[in-house]
């Protein structure tokens, strides 16, 4: 954004093509900033959201049984 800004205050202080240099730096550069930004969420592997094999394990699992029902079963 720094940049951007320094663009946007050349453009209205010089005069000639390098003014258009500055307005296109100033309208360009944060467009692709987003492009960028926006890219990078898409690479990668799964997300954190992803299941893990810790909660599948306890899934399968088989719980043991209360105290009190195996004591009265016997």
């Amino acid at each position: 954004m720094l940049i951007r800004t320094v663009c946007v205050a050349l453009a209205v202080v010089v005069d000639g093509p390098w003014r258009w240099v500055f307005i296109a730096g100033g309208v360009l550069l944060p467009y692709v900033a987003v492009v960028f930004a926006n890219a990078g969420r898409e690479s990668g592997g799964p997300g954190p959201l992803a299941p893990t094999a810790a909660p599948l394990a306890a899934l399968t699992a088989r719980p043991s049984p209360p105290e009190e029902i195996s004591s009265a079963a016997r």
